[in-house]
Formats: structure tokens, sequence, C-alpha cells
């Protein structure tokens, strides 16, 4: 069934025959959670320097997008971690709380702030999220993360 919450639901009502007697019906079921993973993806909407004391002290922001492709909500989303090449590092403190996506719910938004070393042009980062399903089961994106 679409459109109902996981859990017990009761149903009732009278039955009518051709002849006129009634009865009274009534009964429940159960409608079971979607346990599966959750569909997630990102991509990068921006790059910037957010403020003119962020690019003296070569503090670069990114603004990236996280998005829930699936018909399952993600839960408890965190951004756990990043890799990232050419001395890179992460500047924003993870565990990073980014909340929940329901089912095709889009996108949001998550910003984060790396430290640039001098002489660097141009880094990739590989960045690591874990959410929940439905029924608490945590999962990592796209793997679990270690830190370096």
């Amino acid at each position: 069934m679409n459109g109902l919450a996981a859990g017990t639901h009761a149903i009732a009502g009278t039955v009518l025959d051709n002849a006129g007697n009634s009865t009274a019906i009534n009964g429940s079921f159960e409608v079971a959670a979607d346990c599966t993973q959750p569909v997630l993806s990102m991509g990068f909407s921006q790059v910037y320097w957010a403020s003119y004391n962020d690019y003296l002290s070569s503090v670069l922001s990114v603004d990236y997008l996280l998005c829930n492709n699936g018909a399952n909500d993600a839960e408890s989303i965190q951004m756990v971690g990043s890799v990232n090449s050419s001395g890179v590092q992460l500047a924003t403190v993870v565990p990073k709380d980014v909340g929940s996506i329901a089912s095709g719910a889009g996108c949001v938004n998550i910003t984060l702030r790396y430290q640039i070393p001098a002489g660097v042009q141009t880094f990739s980062s590989t960045l690591y999220v874990t959410a929940a399903n439905v029924c608490g089961t945590v999962y990592s994106y796209p793997g679990p993360f270690y830190t370096p």
C-alpha cells in the first residue's frame, strides 16, 4: 500500500447484503517499514572564497549538493570526513550533522571549508557520509571512512 506509515493500522466498517442485513466488521493490518539502503548521490554547486579574510588565509569554501534519489527516507545524515589530494586539509569540523532527506525531497546543500596550501591550484576530494534508513541501520558512502 502506498501512503501509509509503517506500523499497525485499524480498519472498521459495515457490510450490507442484498436482503438488507448489516454486520459490523473490524480488524487491523501491519505496514512494514522500507528498510532498504537509502540511495544518495553527491555533486558540487560552487567553489568560492567566503570572505576576503578566507582568501588571505587560503580557506576555500565548496558547496556540495547531497541528494536522496531513492524511494525511502535517509535519516541522521553526517559528513564524516574527506580524503584530499595536494596536501589540502578539511577545515570543517567533522562529523558534521546534515539532518535528514525524505524520499523524493531532492537535495540539501552542504558547505565544506578546505585549507589550501600555497601553490596548489587544483585538488580532488573524496567525501564520506553516513546515513540511516528508517529502521536505524547506518550505511557508509562511498564506504567506511578511515582517518589516514
